[in-house]
């Protein structure tokens, strides 16, 4: 794994809105191409804690691009992308490093 992390919300909200574009069963069947099995109906919670390495993110995006080709991948992606962000325009979230305590 990368040892950066996103924010719980946004993985979970790039999740929901892949289910509003695909439906619950081709998100699973891209969750478990990505060999999240784990992930499978039991997305992150709805919090900023930065819990989601950048690999795990990745191995999404990048089953997205397997299984859809590369424009295909990128439009679902960037479709996502627009609907968490239209959905909670004042909230933001930092994207990196877990802090230490």
């Amino acid at each position: 794994m990368s040892g950066y992390f996103y924010p719980n919300s946004i993985v979970r909200d790039f999740l929901l809105a892949m289910e509003d574009v695909m439906g619950h069963n081709g998100v699973s069947a891209v969750l478990n191409l990505a060999g999240m099995h784990g992930w499978v109906g039991h997305y992150p919670p709805d919090n900023l804690d930065r819990s989601v390495d950048f690999g795990e993110f990745s191995a999404i995006n990048g089953t997205l691009m397997e299984m859809y080709g590369p424009r295909g991948g990128r439009a679902l992606a960037r479709r996502a992308a627009g609907w968490h962000t239209s959905r909670q325009p004042g909230r933001t979230a930092s994207v990196g490093r877990r802090p230490t305590a």
